[in-house]
This record gives C-alpha cells, structure tokens and sequence, in this order.
C-alpha cells in the first residue's frame, strides 16, 4: 500500500526571494497615492513627507523601500539607513491591511517590529488606523479583495499545514 505524503507548498522565501523588490515597491506606492494618501489630512501628509521608509516582509525575503515626496508616494532604495523600518511576516502583513489584527497586538507578540524613528511609527500607525476604507468606493473594493486574498491564504495554510515557512 502506498503511503500519500502531504503536499508542502515551497517556502515563500523560495518562490518570491530572489525578485527585485523594485516592482512591488512601485505597486505599493502606487496603491498607497490612490486608497490611502486621499484619505490623509494635510498636517499627517505633512509629517510624513520626505521620510524613507522601508517594509521588510521577513519570511519572502523582500525588503520594500517608499518615500513621500512632493505629495506622493515613490519607490525608492532600501539601503542606507531608513527613517522607519516596519518588520513582519507576509501573513501578518496581510492580516493588517485586511483589519483582521491591529498592530499593537502584532508588537506585542514580537511578530512585527518598527525601528528608527518611533514617533514616525505611532504616526503612521494613527494614520493608517484612522482611516476608514470602507468611507469610499475605491476603499472598499481594495478591503474586500485584500480580506479575500487573506481568507485564500488562511485556507492553505489549513490544508497544507501551519504559517508559511520562512525559508529553505
């Protein structure tokens, strides 16, 4: 009798770890100019302006760098020191932008981390937790699909077993 071997689904460092963060990067701050710099008030925008910031997704292996510069978002590089580095797993990350989870519980727990500038950090965290996504159409649709894209991951990982694996 043959034995039936679960199927593994490759770690998330595998797949997605070698790509030039780049591409993301732009897709994220084009995202950010139409859902969530709309939504700012002027003074937020104001002290976000001309920061680096840099999103690492630790388990992919993807380090995403944005600045805000003449009232929008760009990618930009991730070397050299950033004003603020916000640190997480992709799942995690996910769960954010779908509001399944705040970020203090995230910190909390260790599975998201923020360095350089904390006062930076609580500002865009308000920023973030301010605004109300499903105020706008565009808003919505952005919400359903990211909560959409979570519940297909959050069924993989029950039918293949556990959090993503970090690398291989």
């Amino acid at each position: 009798m043959a034995i039936i071997h679960p199927l593994r689904l490759p770690s998330l460092r595998a797949v997605f770890g070698g790509l030039p963060a780049r591409p993301p990067a732009i897709a994220l701050a084009a995202l950010l100019n139409l859902h969530l710099l709309p939504l700012l008030d002027a003074e937020t925008r104001e002290r976000l302006e001309r920061r680096r910031y840099v999103i690492d997704v630790t388990d992919v292996g993807i380090a995403i760098g944005l600045t805000l510069t003449a009232g929008r978002f760009a990618a930009s590089p991730t070397g050299g020191e950033a004003d603020l580095c916000i640190a997480a797993g992709s799942r995690d990350f996910l769960r954010l932008a779908a509001r399944e989870i705040d970020a203090d519980t995230l910190f909390f727990a260790r599975r998201l981390t923020m360095q350089g500038d904390t006062e930076l950090g609580l500002i865009v965290r308000n920023a973030i937790d301010a605004v109300d996504f499903d105020a706008t159409r565009d808003g919505r649709i952005v919400q359903s699909a990211v909560r959409r894209v979570a519940q297909f991951v959050s069924l993989l990982e029950k039918r293949f077993g556990g959090e993503p694996r970090a690398g291989d």
